[in-house]
């Protein structure tokens, strides 16, 4: 019998099983408690995300939104991941500009700069955290340069998005102090967009673009914060996963210490093989059909991401991490309209860090023993990763 459940405990500890028994067994799955369905095949993920016209974000896209049997769409909804066309294609435009492969190439240096700063930090303590002192510490600088926020206040930031993903072991879903933070974050998005609509809100950065679309305070700051929580923590996650990765396959990490142009080939590996999203999805609008099923207006739809990245159908072996397979399609970044907008920025970061790190340190040790893993139905991954250098 499929006893697949996403609060489940044995699931929430290793999902990969739950997911390929599901990919053959019942790819689309519904589940009477959530009114909801999970897809976790590839191309059924892949395809039904170009069926936007019959799927609304309106209600939102994470698990605590979706698999709550009340929920409601929120007819005042300000944040770019939660609306729909023409709205969100209008505010996604006017941004768009600040994530394209040439803005992108344009923020290299600095970039790099600041992987190096971190990575001197690690050779001359002879190690250190590589998600909270390492790729935490630079995802939110180089988010926040792109939003319009100030480095001196990164540190800050990292901790509340940190703080709002925690998940505590026998709890379903965001702790009080998750809660806590995102309120923190919301009044410190609100407050420094005003003070910079006092000051003309200039600047070619997220800020100062909304600022001149003509949205208000609080919508901007909305689009900010979500901005800033995609920027910051995910990636860290990734690259950590990525690093214990090449610390197991020793001879991976030394090809790419040797040939550092197959960084980019890595890194895609990386995000399809330890994706740390778990789930996220839509509402049903207009009734469609996935794989055999037929989903109906008001249920709910959620894309198992992590299965479909490890789809048998999609890739060979795909238990198998290797840095030479260089995918052309994953689902790590999303697909169709939703798409991360911040992928060429992640994928300029993982490259980047990848380099710089086995420049330096190739021979870095992974202390297992000590590293701090977090099990959720959301964003599953490192909390810590220490490493000797």
């Amino acid at each position: 019998m499929l006893d697949y459940h996403p609060f489940a405990e044995p699931v929430l500890s290793d999902p990969y099983p739950f997911y390929r028994r599901l990919r053959d067994e019942k790819p689309v799955l519904y589940l009477e408690e959530f009114d909801a369905w999970f897809v976790s095949r590839f191309e059924d993920i892949w395809s039904t995300l170009q069926q936007s016209r019959s799927l609304t974000t309106g209600y939102g896209v994470t698990p605590d939104q979706l698999l709550d049997p009340r929920r409601e769409p929120n007819p005042a909804i300000d944040m770019l991941a939660l609306m729909d066309p023409p709205e969100h294609t209008h505010v996604r435009a006017g941004i768009r500009g600040l994530f394209t492969p040439g803005f992108v190439t344009g923020l290299e240096p600095d970039t790099r700069e600041i992987v190096r700063r971190y990575v001197e930090a690690l050779a001359r303590k002879g190690g250190g955290d590589l998600l909270n002192d390492f790729g935490l510490r630079i995802s939110v600088r180089v988010a926040a340069r792109i939003i319009g926020l100030p480095e001196s206040d990164a540190d800050m930031l990292a901790r509340l998005v940190a703080s709002f993903f925690h998940r505590e072991p026998g709890q379903a879903g965001i702790t009080p102090a998750g809660f806590e933070a995102i309120g923190e974050l919301t009044a410190y998005m609100i407050d420094h967009v005003g003070r910079r609509r006092r000051g003309g809100a200039p600047g070619e950065d997220v800020i100062g673009l909304l600022a001149g679309l003509g949205l208000e305070d609080a919508a901007i700051a909305a689009h900010a914060q979500m901005l800033l929580i995609g920027g910051t923590e995910t990636l860290p996650k990734v690259f950590a996963a990525g690093a214990q990765r090449l610390w197991q396959h020793p001879e991976q990490r030394a090809l790419l210490a040797r040939e550092p142009q197959r960084a980019s080939a890595a890194f895609q590996e990386i995000a399809r093989h330890d994706m740390p999203t778990q789930m996220l999805g839509r509402v049903v609008t207009k009734e469609i059909e996935v794989g055999a099923e037929l989903l109906r207006p008001g249920q709910a739809v959620l894309f198992l991401w992590p299965s479909g990245n490890r789809d048998e159908r999609e890739f060979t072996d795909p238990d198998r991490f290797d840095i030479e397979r260089d995918a052309p399609r994953i689902l790590s970044f999303g697909h169709g309209q939703h798409m991360c907008l911040g992928a060429h920025v992640a994928r300029m970061e993982g490259r980047i860090m990848l380099e710089e790190l086995l420049a330096r340190l190739p021979h870095y040790e992974v202390l297992e023993s000590e590293a701090v893993f977090m099990p959720s139905e959301f964003l599953r991954g490192f909390e810590s990763l220490p490493v000797r250098c």
